[in-house]
């Protein structure tokens, strides 16, 4: 499982490489349907990856920080886990 994650990981880190934001999200969300906690925990670390570029790299890609915020936030909610509004970024 571990190795699979690692690879759908580095495809998912790819994807927003190549500033297809939108792509690998709708990739997380797909994974999420099924609550695993390691879905959760991938998704986490993508959504970190993303929060790494920079502005002009989000802005040039059609996509915002608070895109970030909302789509951790909402998979978190998923899952159960509530944070309060500035503990994230």
């Amino acid at each position: 499982e571990n190795s699979a994650q690692d690879s759908l990981y580095r495809k998912l880190t790819q994807m927003v490489d190549e500033g297809k934001f939108e792509k690998a999200e709708n990739i997380l969300w797909e994974r999420a349907e099924k609550k695993d906690l390691l879905d959760l925990q991938l998704a986490a670390a993508v959504y970190s990856y993303m929060n790494e570029k920079e502005d002009i790299f989000l802005e040039q890609n059609n996509y915002c920080r608070q895109e970030i915020e909302e789509g951790i936030r909402g998979l978190l909610m998923r899952f159960g886990v509530s944070i309060p509004a500035d503990s994230w970024f």
